[in-house]
């Protein structure tokens, strides 16, 4: 029996121009791993590297070879929580384009905000998918009986990353 998952996103980060040359994309994925906030499993394919919680449906990143374009999957507050790392460790200089689907559409309206807190990146992945499923989820969190969840994103926003 498939187990059914309701508050999981998937989305494309991308960019025409390329993201991450392909010889420094093991270099990149690495560097990620070690300060990320997560505690990542990088694993090695054939065409991607893969960063992923240990469980799969929590949050798994896939960085393609040719450094055009990673494909996101898992829990949607995880997706945002790397959405926000991404845009601290990538170069400032460079913009990049976040799409729902494979079309990749460099309409402005995909283009990812640089440097945006938490709460605007689900208001930002709302509008692409025409929906309130990520700052909802965001919400649920902030009303959780348990508080140390809103301290945990307010540490993370307020926190600079080198």
């Amino acid at each position: 029996m498939n187990k059914l998952i309701t508050d999981n996103t998937e989305f494309y980060i991308w960019n025409d121009s390329g993201l991450i040359e392909s010889e420094y994309l093991a270099i990149f994925c690495s560097e990620i791993n070690k300060k990320s906030m997560f505690d990542f499993n990088l694993i090695k394919k054939d065409m991607y590297i893969s960063l992923s919680l240990s469980n799969n449906y929590d949050l798994n990143v896939k960085f393609y070879d040719g450094g055009y374009v990673f494909f996101v999957e898992g829990k949607i507050l995880n997706s945002i929580l790397f959405l926000y790392e991404f845009d601290r460790y990538f170069d400032q200089n460079k913009e990049f384009y976040i799409s729902p689907t494979q079309r990749l559409d460099e309409d402005t309206k995909f283009l990812f905000p640089r440097g945006i807190k938490i709460k605007d990146i689900s208001n930002f992945l709302d509008k692409i998918f025409r929906n309130n499923d990520h700052s909802d989820e965001l919400k649920k969190i902030f009303w959780e009986s348990n508080r140390g969840s809103v301290s945990k994103l307010v540490t993370i926003e307020n926190n600079k990353h080198n």
